[in-house]
C-alpha cells in the first residue's frame, strides 16, 4: 500500500482491497487469557493475496481472538 507523503496528495492504489468473509460458526466456545466466551467465528480470505484470517467475536464484547496474518487474544475488558 502506498502512503501519501503530503496533505492533499493521494497515491494511486496498486492493489484492490477486497476480501471474502464466511461465518464458520455462531456459538463457538473460545478460551483466551480473559476467560471463556461463546463467539461468532468468521473467516476472511483476502482476494489479492489469499491470506486467510480467523476472527472470534463475543456479544457485547467485540473481537476476542484473531489468528492468521496477525494473532491477537483479548487480555482484558471493561463493561460500563
Amino acid at each position: 500500500m502506498n502512503i501519501p507523503t503530503r496533505a492533499g496528495f493521494a497515491s494511486p492504489q496498486t492493489t484492490p482491497l477486497s476480501a471474502d468473509w464466511t461465518v464458520v460458526a455462531v456459538d463457538e466456545a473460545v478460551v483466551v487469557p480473559t476467560g471463556s466466551f461463546n463467539c461468532v467465528h468468521a473467516q476472511r480470505v483476502e482476494s489479492a493475496t489469499g491470506y486467510d484470517s480467523h476472527f472470534w467475536f463475543a456479544r457485547n464484547i467485540g473481537k476476542v481472538k484473531e489468528t492468521g496474518t496477525e494473532n491477537h487474544e483479548l487480555v482484558g475488558y471493561y463493561i460500563r
